[in-house]
């Protein structure tokens, strides 16, 4: 969260200073409005070690609680606005638990979960109030991979973090709640690319070390409440 706020700092001169050519770039005529956003909401969050089949102990799916904060600048465009803004978000630990009767208990999951995300999004007025959006975002997420399993002749463990591209896509409906106030309630997909992830398995005649792949994806529905122009007041 200290880099989402270092962002926002960043991101507010740069709106003053930088303003023309974003303009010239996207085709409008006004400068920019900066803005801010709190965001929270709920994933239906999967892991997987894609080289194993589908249906395989080591796939689990789980809801999942997210939060953080969003920065960025909205340029007036016909019919709406759009909005370049960068994102920050944290995720709540995903774990199941399974028992293969050839392998034994697995324990697998993610905890640690974070995304920073640069996101385009096209918002369109259907009246004074009530508008909606849709666009996509790409970026870098991470979290710590665990796995822990348990057979007669063996045990395996291992906790890797992982840091990876990310992307997301989505839309949803926004309310004006007041002249610089906005809510809005959307649905992102978010996925993170696979990555290694270390393996120790141990045996009554050694020790050996093993590599996998691991990937995280999510469907999210989230509640964002967004402010234009925060610091106005300090003008």
């Amino acid at each position: 969260m200290r880099f989402v706020a270092l962002t926002m700092l960043v991101l507010w001169p740069l709106a003053a200073t930088a303003g023309d050519s974003l303009e010239a770039a996207l085709g409008v005529e006004r400068q920019p409005t900066f803005y801010v956003s709190s965001i929270v909401g709920g994933s239906f969050a999967t892991i997987t070690q894609p080289e194993l089949p589908p249906g395989s102990p080591a796939i689990g799916n789980q809801p999942l609680a997210t939060g953080g904060f969003a920065a960025g600048l909205s340029f007036d465009r016909p019919g709406g606005s759009l909005r370049l803004e960068f994102e920050g978000r944290s995720r709540e630990k995903i774990q199941f638990a399974d028992f293969d009767p050839f392998v034994g208990s697995l324990t697998q999951g993610a905890d640690d979960g974070w995304s920073g995300m640069v996101n385009l999004w096209r918002q369109l007025d259907f009246g004074d109030r009530l508008g909606g959006y849709f666009g996509a975002g790409i970026g870098a997420g991470g979290y710590r991979y665990f796995f822990e399993g348990q057979s007669p002749g063996a045990t395996v463990s291992g906790s890797t973090g992982i840091t990876s591209f990310a992307w997301q896509a989505g839309g949803g409906l926004t309310w004006k709640l007041s002249e610089r106030m906005e809510l809005d309630v959307g649905y992102r997909f978010f996925e993170i690319a696979p990555g290694e992830a270390e393996l120790i398995v141990t045996t009554p005649t050694g020790t050996i070390r093993d590599e996998v792949n691991t990937a995280f994806s999510a469907s999210e529905v989230l509640v964002t409440l967004r402010i234009y122009e925060p610091f106005r007041a300090m003008r």
